[in-house]
């Protein structure tokens, strides 16, 4: 691992994203600035609309359903396989900021359970896979939401491209067309890359941090992650207190 993640993997991974970035852009420059405009961004668009409205439809199937509660009875297995034993069934009294980072726990799992630890009303008797089982729940009836939403935007931004392009109303010419396209392409490039690094820095493996971590501080990659603009994205769907579930959670399971 310590070979994999040394200089020469950065650099092909600089070189990898590099690649990606200016593949984009020929395909920008050769389909032109309207069918890019619409792709590139119809699909940006689709998936902003979709985590913003995620949450809410969340919270229905929640309360109309009890969808949540169902999954996470589902997922409970699952989180006891990916922390593991010894750390799925620890108390949030036994845990600790150190012995869950030496076992490779993802930042975002520390924090949260850092936080279940300040909050009075939650137990310190209830284990970790307790707490974090209604968390993984929540987060996948949003993820089941948001791409649900995705697909349906996405077709209407399908649509949209295809009125566009029918109506020839603002189709531009010759080298103006393909500049804008392939500057629309860079954007989507960019964006791509970024995302990816996203979903890099939040899966709750060990190895996968150490990757992140590594890209992070590249030259390229890095450099391209300073403004990572899913990082809004992603703090819209954190925005919900999600220890206030985890308390509505456990108090279910004395009862």
């Amino acid at each position: 691992m310590n070979m994999l993640l040394g200089a020469n993997f950065t650099v092909i991974a600089d070189v990898v994203a590099l690649v990606a970035i200016v593949a984009s852009i020929v395909v920008g420059a050769i389909r032109g600035f309207a069918k890019t405009f619409i792709n590139a961004f119809g699909g940006i668009l689709s998936l902003l609309f979709a985590v913003l409205l995620c949450k809410s439809v969340a919270t229905f199937l929640q309360y109309k359903f009890g969808f949540i509660d169902t999954v996470t009875g589902w997922v409970t297995g699952s989180v006891t396989a990916i922390l593991g034993d010894g750390i799925a069934n620890t108390t949030l009294a036994e845990a600790t900021e150190s012995s869950l980072s030496a076992g490779g726990v993802a930042f975002w799992i520390i924090n949260l359970i850092l936080q279940a630890q300040g909050n009075e009303g939650i137990p310190k008797d209830v284990t970790i896979n307790q707490v974090v089982s209604p968390v993984f729940g929540y987060y996948i009836v949003c993820i089941i939401a948001l791409v649900v939403l995705y697909v349906l935007f996405r077709i209407l931004f399908f649509l949209l491209g295809e009125i566009i392009q029918k109506s020839r109303d603002i189709r531009l010419i010759g080298a103006t067309d393909t500049v804008l396209g392939a500057a629309i392409g860079l954007i989507r490039g960019v964006f791509i890359i970024q995302f990816a690094l996203l979903l890099l820095s939040v899966l709750p493996v060990g190895g996968v941090q150490e990757i992140y971590s590594s890209l992070s501080s590249s030259s390229f990659c890095g450099f391209i992650n300073k403004t990572n603009v899913f990082d809004a994205i992603l703090k819209a769907i954190s925005s919900v207190n999600v220890v206030d579930y985890i308390t509505e959670f456990i108090s279910k399971l004395s009862t």
